[in-house]
C-alpha cells in the first residue's frame, strides 16, 4: 500500500519527466487533472490507430484492477473499523457483565445475612414467652 502511493506521488511529481516512459500511465492521486485527462484520451486516439492495440488495453485493464483495488480497499478499511467498533463494544459489555456479577453476588450476600437475621429474630421471638397485657 505504502509503495504504491509513493509511486503514484511519484508519477504526479515528476510528470514531465516520465513523459517518455510508460510510467506516465501509472495512476496518479487525483485523476481529475487536466494532464492525466489529456493521457488517456491520447491513449484511446493511440488505440485506435495502431493495428496492436495491446497496450492501450492493457493500461486500461491495470486502471481498472486498481480502481478495483481503491474500492476493496476502502470496503476492507470500513470492516476493519466495524470489527474495531464491535470489539470495543464486546470489551465493555464484558466489564458491564463482570460488575453486574459483582453487584449479584453482594445481594446475594445480602440476602443470605437478612435470611438469617430473620430466621434468628424469628426463633428467639418462638423462644421467648409470650407476655400477656393484664
Amino acid at each position: 500500500m505504502a509503495a504504491r502511493q509513493a509511486l503514484m506521488d511519484y508519477c504526479q511529481i515528476f510528470e514531465e519527466d516520465i513523459e517518455h516512459t510508460h510510467a506516465r500511465f501509472f495512476p496518479m492521486p487525483d485523476q481529475t487533472t487536466p494532464t492525466w485527462c489529456e493521457k488517456i484520451q491520447a491513449l484511446e486516439n493511440i488505440g485506435r490507430q495502431m493495428p496492436d492495440p495491446i497496450m492501450p488495453f492493457t493500461v486500461k485493464y491495470l486502471h481498472a484492477l486498481d480502481s478495483l483495488y481503491e474500492d476493496q480497499h476502502q470496503e476492507l478499511m470500513r470492516w476493519i473499523t466495524k470489527t474495531s467498533n464491535a470489539e470495543a463494544e464486546v470489551r465493555a459489555l464484558k466489564l458491564e457483565l463482570e460488575e453486574a456479577h459483582k453487584q449479584m453476588a453482594i445481594i446475594i450476600d445480602r440476602m443470605e445475612f437478612y435470611r438469617r437475621e430473620l430466621h434468628e429474630t424469628g426463633s428467639s421471638m418462638l423462644q421467648e414467652p409470650i407476655k400477656e397485657d393484664d
